[in-house]
């Protein structure tokens, strides 16, 4: 007979790693389902790992802010010695460009709301910081295959804002793996290398999860953290009609520039 959880959490990337962490902390028994063959092999980390606090509502800034801490503090909260290494935070502050698609007024209400530190940088300031870009605005975007796509622009942008207590994780996956130590730790279970086919329901509850194994695990809480995969797990819960987000796995190209020598 299959053992029964308390949740059954499908997806074991940063957020499904934190929220089996923080369920187990409190007694009760979780099982993460992943297909990758470890915890933090998808979309985390693929990411760049930034920790930021601009975002389009208050309760976005506000989560993100208070959450940052977590990051700053990361020893503390996972409260482990992972063998594989502990990931580091790097608080090297950081720069969102003012533009035609952030509503700069209403971020820093929010901030100013929150308690968000930050500067403001008019243009010039901007490029005496930053002095190997070009911020000139070149929205909206062209295509590659535009005729215009390389034409220069004769708009310059704003400026920009500064967030001192800002940064990223240098290395996404294996923040996630030290949640995963940390959950182990705490009577966490996790599968990888297994796929959810399907959630079962009765009498409009959940009941359980089965696996393309054909294998039934049965739990009365079914977290949905499949990332991009996420709008599939919600397609098999019946909840479609409820969900005004949908999602689908897309490649995302993330270019990194060396600095300059000098």
């Amino acid at each position: 007979m299959s053992k029964a959880y308390d949740a059954i959490i499908i997806g074991a990337g940063i957020i499904g790693c934190c929220i089996a962490y923080e369920m187990s902390k409190r007694g009760q028994r979780t099982l993460n389902i992943d297909f990758h063959s470890a915890a933090g092999g998808g979309s985390t980390a693929n990411s760049c790992g930034n920790v930021r606090f601009y975002y389009s509502t208050l309760d976005g800034v506000a989560t993100a802010y208070e959450s940052a801490w977590y990051w700053h503090n990361w020893q503390k909260y996972i409260h482990v010695s992972d063998p594989r290494g502990t990931a580091g935070f790097h608080n090297t502050g950081s720069v969102f460009i003012k533009n035609q698609v952030i509503d700069w007024p209403k971020v820093k209400t929010n901030f100013d709301r929150v308690g968000v530190k930050y500067e403001e940088w008019d243009l010039p300031t901007l490029q005496n910081k930053i002095p190997v870009a070009n911020f000139r605005s070149f929205y909206p975007p062209r295509r590659p295959e535009d005729p215009n796509f390389l034409e220069e622009s004769n708009k310059w942008l704003e400026g920009a804002c500064y967030t001192p207590e800002s940064g990223y994780v240098g290395d996404p996956q294996l923040a996630t793996q030290n949640v995963e130590c940390a959950a182990r730790a705490k009577g966490a279970e996790f599968r990888f290398n297994q796929r959810v086919i399907g959630i079962r329901r009765a009498n409009q509850k959940v009941k359980g999860i089965t696996l393309d194994s054909g294998e039934q695990i049965d739990a009365p809480i079914v977290v949905n953290v499949a990332g991009p995969y996420s709008f599939q797990v919600t397609e098999m819960a019946g909840q479609i009609d409820r969900n005004n987000i949908q999602t689908r796995a897309l490649r995302h190209e993330v270019h990194v520039v060396p600095p300059p020598n000098n």
